[in-house]
């Protein structure tokens, strides 16, 4: 109590001195000594007795808010940017350690480490057995294999992929979190991404291993479909039957015929479409290094029918459907040399004896072979007559309104119109390559003239194209065997 009469008699005081000062800097002397008022009073900023201009009152300082709008925009803009750069890793805040670890492994693999694949290696590592959730797990062991392929690794990274697979697989028939696969397919994602990369570190693999890869990938396929549609314990009951089947018959191809049901949900099949589709077209390509053909030839039009089904532009599926004539037209010419063969054993006659079940099973073989010859050249000259002939345009409306941004409905524009250049593109390789296939055909018909019209129109529309297509000196070669069976003929 004493302390607040104290401080208040201080206050009074210093007041009534303040008071005091200010009345007597009112009035100062001139050289006569009378009294003159203080100049602020009257003067207007005047110094008494002189003539100088007034000077301008000098402007109050204000105090300007922290979080002004361009500081807000520029905190979300890094914020986001932070948030792309490590999405792979946004869970790593659970556990400071191994999230310091990753940090270590991407600063040693970029410019700022001098790309120290070695060094990131351990880091990436030391992460990896440090425990983390799946889809951390599978995010960190594929950051482990790209550092083994930089590093020359290569059956290293191989194994470590197929690691993933299996690991992968194991969790989609045996979930610990049910929910969490449902909820973050991920995991699916690496799966399908490290069967690509298996697959093409897998170029001298022995016939056996490109078996297992083969059922590899129709787990993976099947495994992402169900992902993606399934409800409760269906996943593990038809998880466990494809399994059993691929165990009985690896060559079945069971698991792309289930990718149909990916039909019934477009947005959730978006979470991972391009993964999809690349590990299909691997797949098909490890199809035809296997001598499988017609595996080869449905997985393509699965890809088709995919593309279909997710509304993908016009020109991307006939892209796709020319692939498929190509496969069709290459079918019926090893189907029609293994027929040349089998005619010169039936022919040799005397120079190499043939029992007469022999020469009956020859004479089957030759009926199957002319057969598959004569049906897939037909079906090669269906397509490739269907994207040459059909008029593509009706087709666009539809498809572009599919194409929906959550940037507004400029962005959506914009990738509206990349989305139709591409398309546009994609087409334009694809009637070229129909009309070379077709000309092909042709020639194999004996329709020299029209063989030659539609080759050599193929030829002025791959010069125009960015894409090397790959048939400009086969087609060559056609054109100079075209002649010659011109001028036998004349």
């Amino acid at each position: 109590m004493l302390k607040r009469v104290s401080f208040g008699k201080s206050v009074r005081l210093f007041r009534s001195s303040a008071r005091s000062l200010q009345d007597s800097l009112h009035y100062f002397s001139d050289p006569n000594g009378k009294p003159v008022p203080h100049p602020s009073t009257y003067t207007k900023g005047r110094d008494y007795g002189h003539d100088q201009p007034p000077v301008p009152p000098v402007p109050t300082p204000t105090s300007k808010p922290f979080f002004t709008p361009f500081r807000i925009f520029a905190l979300l803009t890094g914020l986001s940017a932070s948030y792309m750069l490590f999405q792979d890793f946004y869970r790593f805040e659970l556990d400071p350690e191994v999230f310091d670890l990753v940090r270590k492994g991407l600063e040693a693999e970029s410019d700022k480490g001098h790309f120290n694949y070695k060094l990131a290696l351990k880091f990436y590592l030391e992460a990896l057995h440090q425990g983390t959730d799946f889809n951390t797990h599978t995010s960190i062991l594929l950051k482990v294999c790209d550092m083994l392929e930089k590093l020359g690794l290569i059956n290293e990274a191989r194994l470590y992929h197929l690691d993933l697979i299996s690991t992968t697989l194991y969790n989609v028939v045996n979930p610990t979190n049910k929910k969490e696969l449902m909820d973050k397919p991920k995991a699916i994602k690496h799966c399908l991404m490290s069967l690509v990369k298996a697959t093409e570190l897998s170029q001298d693999a022995s016939p056996s291993e490109l078996e297992d890869l083969k059922t590899l990938f129709n787990l993976s396929l099947e495994a992402a479909a169900m992902t993606i549609q399934s409800q409760g314990g269906a996943l593990q009951e038809n998880m466990n039957q494809l399994i059993a089947s691929q165990g009985q018959n690896p060559t079945e191809l069971e698991s792309v015929e289930m990718i149909s049901r990916i039909w019934r949900n477009r947005k959730a099949a978006s979470m991972f479409v391009d993964n999809m589709l690349d590990a299909m077209e691997v797949f098909s390509s490890l199809l035809l290094r296997m001598g499988d053909f017609g595996g080869a030839i449905k997985v393509k039009q699965d890809v088709v029918q995919y593309l279909m089904a997710m509304g993908e532009p016009i020109g991307d599926i006939y892209l796709a459907q020319s692939s498929i004539g190509s496969l069709l037209y290459l079918q019926s010419a090893i189907a029609e040399f293994n027929s040349e063969n089998i005619k010169k054993k039936l022919g040799q006659g005397d120079d190499f004896q043939l029992t007469s079940e022999e020469s009956s099973k020859l004479k089957e073989e030759l009926q199957v072979c002319e057969a598959a010859a004569k049906s897939s050249l037909n079906a090669a000259q269906t397509i490739f007559s269907a994207i040459v002939n059909n008029n593509s345009s009706r087709f666009r409306s539809s498809n572009n309104m599919l194409v929906i941004s959550k940037d507004g409905p400029q962005a959506a524009e914009e990738k509206i119109l990349e989305k139709q250049r591409q398309s546009d593109y994609n087409l334009k390789q694809a009637a070229t390559i129909s009309k070379y296939g077709l000309g092909l055909v042709n020639l194999r018909f004996g329709r020299a003239q029209t063989a030659r019209r539609l080759i050599n129109e193929a030829l002025t529309s791959s010069r125009g194209l960015e894409a090397d297509l790959g048939f400009v000196e086969d087609a060559e070669e056609a054109l100079r065997a075209i002649e010659q069976l011109q001028e036998s003929e004349e």
